[in-house]
């Protein structure tokens, strides 16, 4: 069966499969059915979407020593810390990433007129879910923090978080290593706050 991908804003996206000029297999998507299908990948290849653009492509699995419970960890806290309703958490070599996006739907809708947002029962109006789901879906994502693993055997992460200022858009090293929940507990609570530009 032809590999298809769909991504977050609903676009899809078919895995197609070429040549390079030595003759090699080369594999990549597209969002117009025409090439050759490709019905499976390399064990050493995958299809990603791109967190910030929901760019879909083939790229080769890049090698981690993170573990696979891990993620879901940071995932967990910050629901646990936050309220966003909407985030990515991206293994990215050794580094658990975090990308919010970068309209936020409920903070838009509430800026509406209230007595245009219910139906009857006091329910959001189906206008109302639809233009939320609008915005999460088309929305671009930025990368905000980041959990790198530093030592292997003893588990300990750095924290760091991204720093939006136009001569220095780079991470800004919070922490040194400590295990991954210390770190979680130390600066998630504040994601998608004020307090967040302040970490220093």
């Amino acid at each position: 069966m032809p590999l298809e991908h769909v991504n977050r804003r609903g676009d899809r996206y078919f895995v197609l499969v070429g040549k390079t000029k030595t003759g090699k297999p080369k594999f990549y998507c597209s969002k117009k059915p025409g090439g050759t299908p490709a019905e499976s990948l390399p064990e050493d290849f995958e299809i990603h979407e791109s967190p910030q653009t929901a760019l879909v492509t083939v790229r080769k699995i890049r090698p981690t020593r993170l573990l696979s419970f891990e993620r879901g960890q940071v995932v967990q806290a910050i629901e646990a810390y936050t309220d966003l309703e909407v985030f990515l958490v991206e293994a990215e070599g050794d580094a658990l990433v975090v990308y919010t996006p970068d309209e936020n739907a409920g903070r838009i809708i509430d800026l509406l007129e209230p007595t245009r947002l219910l139906a009857l029962g006091g329910e959001q109006s189906p206008a109302v879910k639809e233009l939320r789901n609008s915005l999460i879906r088309w929305s671009n994502y930025s990368k905000m923090m980041r959990f790198e693993l530093k030592d292997a055997d003893r588990r300990c992460f750095s924290a760091e978080r991204w720093c939006f200022r136009g001569s220095y858009d780079n991470w800004w090293h919070l922490a040194s290593p400590a295990p991954l929940q210390a770190q979680l507990d130390k600066y998630l609570p504040h994601l998608d706050k004020q307090s967040f530009f302040e970490l220093l």
